[in-house]
């Protein structure tokens, strides 16, 4: 087994060279999800890397928060299993989250989230956001959250976070955005994001962006590519948004069980919707302004 931390030339710094042998020397005796999180801190504390987990089923029993500056690497065999109802992973600013399983499954009554960002941090710009890459994240449907970006107060807000290559399986949101009901002097928002290759399956609802419009608690252009999302009989909606200037790129599956493939509320102005659901489909209801549906006839 190699094991190995990633970590910048610190030269012009006072770091010690060995702060990087103690986080390799923490990964070798990794056990569960506390072994993670000392790890994680320890590439923080020596300038930040990537710390890289080998294979191995590890228990969580409190969130793991991946600190700025550092990736946490999951090994294809990873895998990371709730034993409390915690979010699993928490990102901060500038650090991101690669490869491995987040399995919720079998954890009855799970209402928390896989992934979390909380926009307190206040995601942003190029240092200041968070990466989330080549994941699966697996739970009981009807259960939790697969991934959660949520800003309720303040100046709260989650952007320019950069999300490829996610495979989401159950949950009650597979994908889901909320901004609270704020008034002014708060503004908060989660905007501009960018998702592409997502698969979600079987949770009742697949993308639920619940926002507004406007400021002062929008939710607005943020980009869904190449997503597939395959429906079940427990699906009630596969494609929910109450926002603007949102574009979702989907191929929606076996819609024709019940569930609603695209819902845009009332609260929703110039989204764009390209996908295999006509507009005259029954399952396709567009209670907003102005937005723009490209699909099949």
């Amino acid at each position: 087994m190699i094991l190995k931390l990633w970590y910048p030339d610190r030269s012009n710094h006072s770091t010690p060279a060995r702060a990087g042998e103690h986080v390799l020397e923490a990964i070798a005796h990794i056990q569960d999800g506390s072994d993670i999180q000392q790890a994680i801190d320890l590439a923080a504390a020596s300038g930040g890397g990537d710390v890289e987990i080998p294979a191995g089923k590890f228990d969580v029993g409190n969130t793991i928060i991946v600190k700025p500056s550092v990736t946490l690497q999951l090994n294809s065999g990873t895998m990371l299993v709730p034993v409390r109802n915690v979010n699993v992973i928490e990102l901060r600013r500038n650090s991101a989250v690669n490869g491995g399983i987040i399995y919720a499954y079998d954890f009855k009554g799970y209402s928390k989230s896989g992934i979390y960002l909380d926009g307190a941090q206040e995601f942003s710009g190029t240092l200041k956001s968070a990466g989330i890459s080549n994941i699966k994240i697996i739970g009981r449907p009807g259960y939790g959250n697969g991934l959660f970006f949520y800003a309720e107060e303040g100046s709260d807000h989650v952007s320019w976070v950069e999300a490829h290559n996610l495979n989401i399986t159950g949950f009650e949101k597979a994908i889901y955005f909320k901004t609270e009901p704020v008034q002014k002097p708060d503004k908060i928002w989660i905007n501009g994001n960018n998702f592409s290759q997502i698969f979600i399956k079987d949770a009742d609802y697949g993308i639920y962006l619940d926002g507004h419009m406007d400021l002062p608690y929008e939710i607005s252009g943020n980009n869904f590519t190449g997503v597939q999302i395959q429906t079940s009989e427990q699906t009630k909606q596969a494609i929910f948004v109450k926002g603007t200037k949102n574009y979702i790129q989907a191929m929606i599956w076996d819609y024709h069980l019940g569930a609603e493939a695209v819902h845009l509320d009332r609260n929703s102005l110039r989204n764009q919707i390209q996908s295999n659901v006509s507009i005259d489909d029954r399952a396709y209801i567009d209670d907003g302004i102005d937005n723009l549906s490209v699909s099949a006839k």
